[in-house]
């Protein structure tokens, strides 16, 4: 495995993992470690709120989320169904693709965003390929 840093990530992200996606299955835990991953790929550092002690199964997954299949695309973006009716989060997420979202218990759920893909040069304009 890995050295301090290494564990000390793990166990920072298993906190986060438990408190983002505390109601989840296994699917909603591993999609807040793939947005953790995307977003520290892509220089974003932050934004986390939900902190909580963690489970075996959300060290696991702080361990090996990130080597899970993904569902194709990349979000940097994860809120909860609650943040999504906040004003603030709306003029966040425009621009922005939905590519996953998942039910959690007691009527939560989690719903990862993206940007929006570049289509090909000449997609979808008159006359081209």
């Amino acid at each position: 495995m890995g050295g301090v840093d290494w564990w000390l990530g793990v166990w920072v992200l298993a906190h986060i993992i438990s408190g983002e996606a505390g109601t989840c299955g296994l699917e909603g835990r591993v999609l807040v470690a793939q947005v953790h991953a995307n977003r520290l790929d892509a220089g974003i550092v932050g934004g986390w709120y939900g902190s909580a002690p963690p489970t075996p199964r959300d060290l696991a997954v702080a361990m090996w989320g990130r080597e899970w299949p993904a569902n194709g695309r990349r979000p940097t973006f994860l809120m909860s169904y609650q943040d999504l009716e906040l004003e603030r989060v709306q003029r966040l997420t425009h621009g922005l693709e939905e590519v996953a979202r998942i039910d959690c218990a007691r009527g939560t759920g989690l719903s990862a965003w993206a940007a929006p893909m570049k289509k090909p040069p000449g997609e979808g304009a008159v006359g081209g390929g």
